[in-house]
């Protein structure tokens, strides 16, 4: 059984964020392949750099014109996406943060239909940013919300 369009929309956009790697559009690469996590943990027990989060806040389903045996459903799926990095010798982390969160939307303007499988995947309000302490030192983030539009026909009858 195929998992529901709104599950794999998220697995794809999780491995397009995953893909950043080599050197950027900033000139220089991350100090490890981010890695992407689709459950939360506390920014201050993170100790792997960069991480992003990928959460689902609601997801809203409208049901459109029906045609024939079929209805035009259009998901509207609401997730977070959380990056946290730290600086090093010569950058800030807020200054890698900032890197991460136009890097990220690069990425997701690129392909906003994820490979046709969905409508688009667009950014919502602003972004947020924070710098914080931690155990592995002084750690920045971001916070974006996203909408991702899914059409899918539902079969009625």
């Amino acid at each position: 059984m195929a998992e529901p369009r709104y599950e794999d929309a998220c697995a794809r956009l999780a491995a397009l964020l995953a893909s950043m790697t080599g050197t950027r559009s900033f000139g220089s690469a991350y100090e490890n392949p981010p890695r992407v996590e689709r459950q939360w943990t506390a920014p201050t027990e993170v100790v792997y750099f960069p991480t992003l989060f990928l959460m689902v806040n609601t997801a809203d389903e409208e049901r459109g014109v029906s045609v024939g045996t079929m209805i035009a459903g259009v998901w509207r799926l609401r997730l977070a996406l959380v990056g946290l990095v730290r600086g090093d010798a010569s950058i800030l982390p807020m200054t890698w943060a900032f890197r991460l969160a136009e890097d990220a939307l690069r990425v997701m303007q690129a392909n906003a239909t994820l490979d046709g499988t969905v409508r688009d995947v667009e950014h919502v309000g602003r972004v947020e940013f924070h710098e914080f302490p931690t155990q592995a030192g002084r750690v920045a983030g971001f916070e974006r919300q996203l909408t991702v539009t899914i059409d899918e026909p539902i079969a009625v009858g």
